[in-house]
C-alpha cells in the first residue's frame, strides 16, 4: 500500500504592491462590498490576475502609459514602489487618489444603472466625470 504524507510548508515571500498604502481613501472605499462588486462589474473582461493588488490594477489601467510600465517593472524587481518614482509628489498622489475614487463612483453608477459592461466605455465616462 502506498502512503503519502503532506507536510505544510510556509513560503515566505515579500510581496510589495506598486501602490502600497498611498491611496488610503481608495482602500477604504474598497472595503465596501458594493464598490468591490461595481469594480468587478465594469472590469469583468479585464485580466486583473496580472496585478498584485486591486489598487495596482485600478491605478495602472486608469493612468496607463509609463505608470503601467512602472508597475510591471516593480513586479519584475526592476523598479521602485509608486511613491518612490521620479516626479511623484504628495500632491500628485492626492490627485490620483481623487481620480481613482471618482472611477469607483462611476463603476458603482454603471452597475446600478446596468450599463453595458465595457472597460472602454467605463473609462470614457470616468474621463468625462473628471473633466466636469
Amino acid at each position: 500500500m502506498l502512503g503519502m504524507s503532506l507536510t505544510p510548508r510556509l513560503l515566505q515571500t515579500q510581496v510589495r504592491s506598486a501602490t502600497q498604502t498611498v491611496f488610503p481613501a481608495v482602500e477604504e472605499l474598497l472595503e465596501e462590498t458594493e464598490y468591490q462588486k461595481a469594480l468587478g462589474y465594469v472590469s469583468a473582461r479585464k485580466n486583473q490576475d496580472r496585478y498584485w493588488s486591486v489598487i495596482d490594477f485600478l491605478f495602472a489601467e486608469l493612468m496607463g502609459g509609463k505608470w503601467k510600465v512602472a508597475c510591471f517593472r516593480l513586479y519584475d524587481g526592476d523598479g521602485p514602489v509608486l511613491k518612490e518614482c521620479r516626479g511623484v509628489t504628495p500632491e500628485k498622489l492626492a490627485e490620483w487618489e481623487k481620480q481613482i475614487c471618482v472611477a469607483l463612483d462611476v463603476a458603482w453608477s454603471d452597475m446600478d444603472e446596468e450599463r453595458t459592461r465595457s472597460w472602454s466605455d467605463f473609462r470614457k465616462r470616468w474621463r468625462r466625470r473628471l473633466a466636469a
